[in-house]
């Protein structure tokens, strides 16, 4: 649901975080670590859990003052349901490291797995506050995605608005203000929004489905058959 994946933070990391002035020894200590997150990974992915532990923990050794580090053994500890751990690993790594944004930014997605909606919504409003901190439109987007699911709608609404201003019709909150306005009532905004998404990137199953709602409401009958008729020819494609 949220964006959570931690390659994307390691490329970011690594990229924004060795530059021309940093002693050689520490850029090597930082390109050693990313090997190790990356090694541990795989690891994980194919179900290693303990190769992917020594992994993450060493990478964590050499390179401390790395945001990847916590956020892989953040992410190993969530995916083997050390929950506490987990906190602590978010918490430590804040408290550690200069560039914070991603770790904010995950560690809000993680306590809205929980249910700690409004700590939650702290951590993404912390992401976004950074200075040196370029996935504003992601955070806004998974603080729109949060309220949604602690069923405040108005502020989901207004969270997928800033996302949109950051990153105009960004995939995500672009689909999410359609479905909201269309639960409002509010047609003629759902409908311009949802053609200027299909002008960037084509048609898609769940744009058609609003599309169908969006008609129905209408009571516009005709285009309900034939927005049916494309999603049929859609779902092939799309699965």
């Amino acid at each position: 649901m949220f964006r959570r994946l931690i390659t994307i933070f390691i490329v970011s990391t690594s990229v924004g975080c060795v530059t021309v002035t940093e002693p050689v020894a520490e850029v090597d200590n930082k390109k050693a670590a990313i090997s190790r997150i990356e090694l541990g990974f795989n690891y994980l992915e194919s179900g290693d859990s303990a190769k992917a532990k020594q992994n993450f923990t060493k990478a964590m050794r050499v390179a401390p003052e790395l945001a990847a580090s916590h956020l892989a053994i953040a992410y190993y500890y969530q995916s083997v349901g050390e929950l506490n751990k987990t906190h602590a690993a978010y918490l430590r790594g804040i408290a550690t490291v200069q560039q914070r944004g991603d770790l904010y930014n995950n560690y809000g997605a993680f306590l809205c797995s929980q249910r700690e909606y409004e700590q939650a919504l702290h951590y993404f409003e912390q992401a976004i506050a950074q200075p040196d901190y370029y996935q504003t439109a992601a955070s806004y987007e998974n603080a729109g995605l949060c309220a949604l699911q602690a069923e405040d709608k108005q502020q989901a609404f207004e969270f997928f608005q800033r996302a949109t201003e950051h990153q105009p019709l960004r995939f995500q909150a672009t689909l999410q203000l359609a479905k909201l306005e269309i639960a409002q009532g509010d047609r003629a905004n759902a409908r311009l929004r949802l053609h200027r998404f299909h002008q960037r990137y084509g048609y898609h199953v769940n744009s058609i489905t609003l599309l169908i709602e969006l008609e129905k409401q209408a009571d516009n009958w005709s285009m309900v058959d034939r927005y049916q008729h494309l999603l049929e020819r859609q779902l092939p494609v799309s699965q």
